[in-house]
C-alpha cells in the first residue's frame, strides 16, 4: 500500500467498509465473507470506520486507509468526513 500510495502522491483511500448490514440468520448464522479491514490489517496501516449513511435503514460505513505511520492524518480525515456528514444515527431499537 505504501509504495503505490507513495507513486500515485495519495494521502488516504477511501472506500464503503462493507455491503450494508445485515439481519442474523439464526438457522445457517451471519454470511460474512470478509471486510476492508484485511489489507490495512496485513499492510501494517491505520483503517478507520465512520458513518456513511443508511440503506434499507441498516447502517454503512466508509472506510478511511493510510500508509505506516499516518494514523494521524487519516483520523483526522475521518473525523472531519463525519463532522461534515453528520450521517451518524443512533440505533432505533
Amino acid at each position: 500500500i505504501d509504495a503505490s500510495m507513495t507513486k500515485y502522491q495519495l494521502d488516504a483511500l477511501v472506500a464503503p467498509t462493507h455491503a450494508p448490514a445485515w439481519k442474523v440468520d439464526h438457522l445457517v448464522g451471519d454470511n460474512r465473507k470478509g471486510g476492508a479491514s484485511t489489507p490495512a490489517a496485513v499492510a501494517g496501516g491505520p483503517h478507520i470506520t465512520v458513518p456513511m449513511g443508511q440503506v434499507g435503514h441498516m447502517p454503512v460505513g466508509l472506510s478511511f486507509f493510510g500508509g505506516r505511520w499516518t494514523d494521524w492524518p487519516i483520523m483526522s480525515l475521518a473525523y472531519d468526513y463525519e463532522q461534515a456528514t453528520q450521517h451518524f444515527q443512533p440505533p432505533d431499537l
